[in-house]
């Protein structure tokens, strides 16, 4: 599944009140894969640093959480994050 079409997908399936996905298995066995591509690519040494530069030590489940949050933020930020890895500190905040 192209990354237009993944962000196209989320948006378009997402439930307005609860914020799950609604999608058919075949939809959601492209949404993984695109995820675990999307995910890999914020897994360079410059994006770890960062992620532990702004939180502290980060063990590897926190690590798949912070990278998957940051694929959740959307196409621009998810594509800042990804081209400079120092964008994980200034990303919005939740809560």
């Amino acid at each position: 599944m192209p990354e237009p079409r993944f962000g196209d997908l989320v948006s378009r399936t997402t439930s307005r009140d609860t914020g799950a996905f609604r999608l058919g298995w075949q939809q959601a066995d492209r949404f993984t894969s695109r995820m675990r591509l999307l995910i890999g690519a914020l897994d360079a040494e410059a994006h770890v640093n960062a992620a532990e530069e702004a939180l502290g030590f980060v063990s590897q489940d926190v690590w798949q959480d912070i990278r998957a949050w940051a694929v959740s933020l959307g196409r621009h930020d998810y594509g800042a994050i990804r081209d400079d890895a120092q964008q994980l500190a200034k990303a919005p905040r939740v809560g």
